[in-house]
């Protein structure tokens, strides 16, 4: 049966146990000899070090990963309960991926109304405005600004606003997003 001094080994598998651990588990035996075993043994000893070294960086981007989510979501609730109205649009500002609930309170409009039509913002702004308020807006692709305006809210009540706008770049330099905030002064 083979050679004179063959051995029966178990091949072994890792099967997962959740929450990322596992555990090595037998599925069959081989019938090897001496040199086989060597080479099997070294394979082993790899691959053991190989599930160990991923189970240890897996552990550690989970970790990362966790620490993030916890860090947005404080920022989340710091952005939902401030005073400013806070949002985040395309650099031309037909679409807003983002507004705060101040927004609702400033405004004294809906979030989703801003989001379903991004060309509100620029219908609530004093008429007398406009044109001085779309100007410095388009120039925030250089510079971040900062100004006052007044807005029309339902009903025909005037407020006076201050916003700060900024640009956020890609890796190429190229204006992806702008940042805006705005305070009822």
């Amino acid at each position: 049966m083979g050679h004179p001094r063959s051995y029966i080994l178990p091949l072994f598998v890792p099967f997962s146990l959740g929450h990322h651990r596992s555990v090595w588990q037998p599925v069959c035996s081989l019938l090897v000899a001496p040199p086989v075993v060597l080479s099997y043994a070294r394979m082993y000893v790899r691959l053991t070090q190989s599930h160990e070294a991923l189970t240890a960086e897996l552990s550690l981007r989970l970790r990362a990963e966790q620490s993030t989510r916890h860090v947005e979501d404080r920022l989340l609730e710091f952005i939902e309960n401030a005073d400013e109205a806070f949002f985040m649009s395309t650099p031309d500002r037909t679409s807003f991926e983002y507004v705060s609930r101040a927004y609702e309170t400033i405004w004294g409009r809906s979030r989703e109304s801003l989001v379903n039509a991004p060309a509100r913002w620029l219908r609530t702004i004093h008429r007398e405005d406009r044109r001085r308020v779309t100007r410095i807006a388009r120039q925030t692709a250089q510079d971040p600004s900062e100004f006052e305006y007044r807005i029309l809210r339902p009903y025909h009540s005037i407020r006076w606003i201050r916003s700060r706008l900024i640009c956020l770049r890609d890796a190429n330099g190229k204006h992806v997003r702008t940042v805006g905030f705005s305070e009822d002064m």
